[in-house]
């Protein structure tokens, strides 16, 4: 168990095209800081235009949308662009981008 990570110490994570979870490594990566394997990081926010827009209705999309679901409840907040993602004044925040080649 890590000690608690004061504001000042954390460094806010967004991840910027999450794919699928179970096989996107945006997803991977966000599961990552999540679990606590990258010390004193937070995932703050995920982007996903694709599964937060046109392909919402899709299999993958209604995953990914029972994934975002439970994720909520751990205070990640979920876009679909960068420009939606709240800023914490003064926070230092890192930018994961993570998509596909053809993306």
């Amino acid at each position: 168990s890590q000690p608690a990570m004061s504001s000042s110490d954390r460094c806010a994570v967004w991840v910027v095209g999450c794919g699928v979870p179970k096989r996107g490594m945006g997803w991977y990566h966000a599961k990552q800081v999540i679990e606590g394997d990258v010390p004193n990081a937070a995932v703050t926010a995920v982007v996903e235009p694709w599964f937060l827009g046109a392909g919402a209705d899709s299999p993958p999309g209604k995953a990914f949308a029972e994934w975002a679901e439970a994720m909520k409840e751990k205070g990640v907040a979920f876009c679909d662009s960068v420009d939606a993602v709240p800023v914490a004044e003064g926070e230092r925040t890192l930018a994961l981008i993570s998509g596909r080649t053809a993306d």
